[in-house]
Order: structure tokens, then C-alpha cells, then sequence
């Protein structure tokens, strides 16, 4: 393919417009811009209802749960439980507040001068006047105009798709005709949408408008979507919210007053007939007890599902094309393997960003997002790449 034709296909996708809808009376662009309002007024109510559970499984402890096991603060056995679920709940917050503030990524910050442009209602000839790929392209002394511009990167993708191509697809150029798979998420793409290049394993997200870096989903309760800088605190905050929500249930249960078949709580409801504030305190802890026990359950389905991702090195998304891309070279006698599939360990590590000799103790920890580094990986420019 000669790179002029690749720029001719790149100018029919952009100058494209979509004429979707309902029936010819609603424009695609209305239902989307409906939806996008619809989810930037339920989403702050989720993530307030969220840290709002939390807070009232942390009063019940505090509170109720204090009063009936007749505990006071020179009791060193409560004093040790309650550090325990301290750092729990630190872990919980931490992880929560982390996947709703820091930002997924999206191609915008890769191709800045471009964005800036297509904001600014400025037209442009090329593809793009990039900050972040220009090193990696050609040297900035040697650039005339915008054409010359458009021009090394469309050679530049064209020159990525085809080492990609030959790495992990047995040099097959003709996936795109596989029945059900929209596109390859594992090449350079260009988004229409967006007005600028589409790495590898970034999507388009119709609610945020973006081309969100690895994106797996676009999740109500953190108000945004879950992709390159935030997965890991996702997922590590569906893990510690059911390890509390177990940790409540093992030192509530007994004072609940519930049967669950053969288990049984140490005090039952006759035992606090006689003092209605006990009584009223237990009705709370029972409650707190049956509401952890169904977030538990709801939560810890969706971490099993994630963590089975993780070591895969999938994403959702990833997940149903990969089903496509396998059953397209097993026809043809071939074993293929995601390129993002570099082994349990190794994904496993990515996706937690621990590397070293105690990463099986590391990667659950509190850690900072590192952004930079991140957003190199994507461009093929870091160590942790491979």
C-alpha cells in the first residue's frame, strides 16, 4: 500500500459524516449528546451514594457495633481490630477516589497541538503538528509544512500497522472482513470522531467524547472511564472493598442475631429483649451485615471477571474481538495469542506498575499514578515497554 493511499483513506474517514439515527427523525449525534447528559447527572449521585455506604458501614462500627461488644478504648483487642479496619478503609478510599480523579488518558494528550487545533475551529491540511511523536518521526529542523507533516505520519502509523502485522497476525491484512469484528485494536487507527490517530487498544468512548487509552469501560460509579492510568486502581478497589466487607462481616456477625443454616450469631434477638438501645444497635448491625454480604457478592463477581482479564492482559472490550481473532486463524490452522498477552507474571505486573523482587507484595499497595510513564508506553517510548 503506497502511503498515498493511505492518506486518501485517512482523508475519507475524516471528512465522513455519519448519518445514523432513529428512523431519519433523530440524529446520532442528539441520542449521544442525550445520553451524555443523562449519565453527567447520574454519575456524581452514584459516586456520592458510593462514598455514602461507605460511611455507614464505618459508623456502624463505630457505633453500634461498639456498643454491643461492650468494648471500650483501653481495650487492646478492639483497639488492634479497629486499626485493621482503619487501614482497610484507607485502601478502600484511597483506591476509590484515585479510579474517580485520575484520568483514564486519551489520545488528546498525546497529540496536543492537534487537539488545540480542532477546539480552536482552526483547519487543518494534515493529520496533525505533533508534540509528543515528533522525535520519534523525523527531526523537527528538517519539517517545511503541514503536508510534509501529514505525510510522516501517516508513514510513520503505516510503518508501526505493518511491523504489528508481521509480529502478531502472520502478516493477514485482510482482518477487517472478519464477520462481527468492527476493527483491529491492535494497530494504529484514526478516529473520526476525535480528529487524531488512535494508538493501539484506545477506543472511542461515546459518553466522555474521547479516544480513552486502553479503555476496558465506560463505569458510572467512578463518573468516567476506566482505561491506561486507573485500571489498577479499579480493580485493587474492588478487592479491598470485599476483603472489608468480609473483615465487617467476621466481627458483626456474632452480634447480628441471624441464622444462616448452620451458622449461627452468638447473641440471638431474645438476648437484648430487655434494653431497646442494644436492640436498636443489632437491627442496624444485622442490616450493615446483609448489605456487605450482597456487596460482597456483587463486587467480588465482577473482581473475579477482572483479575481473570488481568493475567490474560485483556480488557473488556479486547476481550470479545480476541474471541474473533482466535477463531479466524484456528480455521486456518494457526495458534494466535493477543500482543498483549505477554504471560500471567508480566501482565499481572503491568497492570498493578510493579516491577522488582517483591512485586508479589508491592502490588497491592498505595501507589501514585505514573502518568509520563505511561503515556511513553503507549508511544513505544519507555524501559517497561516489552
Amino acid at each position: 500500500v503506497k502511503i498515498g493511499e493511505v492518506g486518501s483513506m485517512f482523508d475519507r474517514m475524516k471528512n465522513r459524516k455519519k448519518k445514523r439515527g432513529l428512523g431519519g427523525f433523530i440524529r446520532e449525534d442528539d441520542i449521544k449528546r442525550f445520553v451524555s447528559l443523562v449519565f453527567g447527572i447520574i454519575q456524581p449521585c452514584m459516586v456520592c451514594g458510593a462514598l455514602c455506604v461507605i460511611s455507614f458501614v464505618v459508623y456502624l462500627w463505630f457505633t453500634h457495633l461498639f456498643k454491643l461488644s461492650k468494648a471500650n478504648w483501653t481495650d487492646i483487642d478492639f483497639i488492634a481490630r479497629t486499626i485493621m479496619g482503619v487501614w482497610l478503609l484507607f485502601n478502600i478510599v484511597f483506591n476509590y477516589l484515585s479510579a474517580v480523579f485520575v484520568y483514564a488518558g486519551d489520545s488528546n494528550e498525546l497529540f496536543p497541538t492537534e487537539t488545540a487545533k480542532h477546539q480552536s475551529g482552526k483547519k487543518t491540511s494534515g493529520l496533525l503538528q505533533i508534540q509528543v511523536l515528533t522525535p520519534l518521526i523525523h527531526d523537527e529542523s528538517n519539517a517545511t509544512s503541514s503536508e510534509t507533516d501529514e505525510d510522516r505520519m501517516i508513514a510513520f502509523m503505516k510503518a508501526k500497522n505493518d511491523q504489528i502485522i508481521k509480529d502478531y497476525f502472520f502478516n493477514e491484512t485482510n482482518l477487517h472482513e472478519i464477520k462481527g469484528l468492527r476493527n483491529n485494536p491492535y494497530i494504529w487507527r484514526y478516529c473520526e470522531e476525535c480528529n487524531v490517530p488512535k494508538p493501539p487498544r484506545a477506543h472511542h468512548c461515546s459518553i466522555c467524547q474521547r479516544c480513552v487509552l486502553n479503555m476496558d469501560h465506560h463505569c458510572p460509579w467512578v463518573a468516567s472511564c476506566v482505561g491506561l492510568c486507573n485500571y489498577r486502581y479499579f480493580v485493587l478497589f474492588m478487592l479491598w472493598v470485599c476483603i472489608g466487607c468480609l473483615y465487617y462481616l467476621c466481627n458483626a456477625f456474632p452480634y447480628a442475631g441471624l441464622n444462616f443454616f448452620f451458622v449461627k450469631s452468638r447473641y440471638s434477638r431474645a438476648d437484648y429483649r430487655g434494653d431497646q438501645d442494644l436492640r436498636t444497635a443489632q437491627s442496624r448491625v444485622m442490616l450493615g451485615c446483609i448489605f456487605t454480604l450482597a456487596v460482597t457478592f456483587a463486587v467480588g463477581c465482577l473482581l473475579f471477571f477482572h483479575i481473570f482479564l488481568c493475567l490474560k492482559g485483556l480488557s473488556t472490550i479486547e476481550m470479545f474481538s480476541n474471541t474473533k481473532l482466535t477463531s479466524y486463524f484456528r480455521k486456518k490452522g494457526l495458534a494466535w495469542r493477543s500482543p498483549s498477552n505477554n504471560g500471567m507474571k508480566k501482565n499481572w505486573q503491568y497492570v498493578f506498575r510493579t516491577y522488582g523482587r517483591f512485586w508479589w507484595i508491592t502490588w497491592c499497595l498505595p501507589m501514585l499514578p505514573k502518568r509520563q510513564e505511561l503515556l511513553k508506553e503507549v508511544m513505544g517510548d519507555s524501559n517497561t515497554t516489552n
